[in-house]
């Protein structure tokens, strides 16, 4: 698991998280830095113990939808991949499947949990009815039928493997966002291409062309769509074998001719990881 974590100024320099007490916003830090690698905290209420932060705190954060709860206890920093791009080579999938497959990434990057079907309980009408029921009432049950619209709302689970799953959390997307539809188109070119060609190789294409892109300090938006990267363009054919790569100066228009400073090298990497 990466043990760095980086905050995004479009997140913690609002109005609306800097309004709130010192105590809330430090949680929230202390919270994100102890986050795995998707951002999931295992024992929210404990570390709010020991950071001298209340349960307000923490209920603070989960109304104002900086954090999602969950009933097993854990939560999910909502705004985890605004803030962070964990490298291929460090990424550790969270162990809390379950929950992560009740959030959806929406295309501005931050989770959302899924709209589950509720079923609806029978509603219940007490009529007082003439002289021989007096004192006495009588209980009706209406079950409403789903209407199109209902049905409409019902949430489609889609069993992605967890190969596929790894893949799709470490590519680095077109413009840094993918949302629901691209997931969904991705994993049908995925399924087609499984037949000839084995997960863990179209995982590995992927995590070559992550570092790739990091190496290279290629900006969000020169990156392959996931949808063409396994679908029409089959770029993933170019990245079966990780290619040798040396980290020059990127993206400044002309032939690097000499290797980066130490300094310049971080400079790269932090931009990296800003834009994406």
């Amino acid at each position: 698991m990466a043990q760095r974590r980086m905050f995004s100024l479009k997140i913690v320099d609002t109005d609306d998280f800097l309004n709130m007490p010192s105590t809330t916003r430090l949680l929230y830090y202390d919270l994100a830095m102890r986050a795995d690698d998707d951002g999931f905290v295992s024992s929210p209420q404990k570390i709010a113990k020991i950071t001298g932060a209340t349960s307000d705190d923490f209920k603070l954060l989960c109304s104002k939808n900086y954090l999602i709860p969950f009933q097993s206890g854990v939560c999910v920093i909502k705004d985890w991949r605004v803030h962070n791009y964990i490298q291929s080579d460090r990424y550790q999938k969270t162990m809390y499947s379950e929950e992560k497959k009740q959030l959806v990434l929406q295309e501005n990057g931050m989770y959302t949990k899924c709209i589950q079907d509720v079923s609806k309980m029978d509603t219940q009408v007490r009529l007082e009815l003439g002289e021989d029921s007096i004192g006495k009432d009588r209980v009706i049950t209406h079950t409403p039928q789903p209407t199109v619209a209902d049905k409409k709302k019902k949430e489609v689970v889609i069993d992605y493997s967890s190969e596929f799953e790894e893949a799709f959390s470490i590519y680095p997307h077109h413009n840094g966002i993918c949302d629901e539809k691209d997931k969904d188109d991705a994993w049908r070119k995925w399924q087609k291409l499984r037949k000839d060609i084995s997960e863990s190789t179209l995982l590995e294409c992927a995590k070559n062309y992550a570092e790739e892109c990091f190496a290279m300090n290629r900006t969000s938006e020169y990156c392959y769509k996931i949808t063409n990267f396994y679908g029409r363009n089959a770029e993933y054919k170019h990245y079966f074998v990780k290619k040798p790569i040396k980290i020059n100066e990127a993206n400044n228009g002309q032939r690097f001719g000499r290797k980066q400073t130490a300094s310049e090298h971080h400079a790269a990497v932090c931009k990296f990881l800003r834009e994406m």
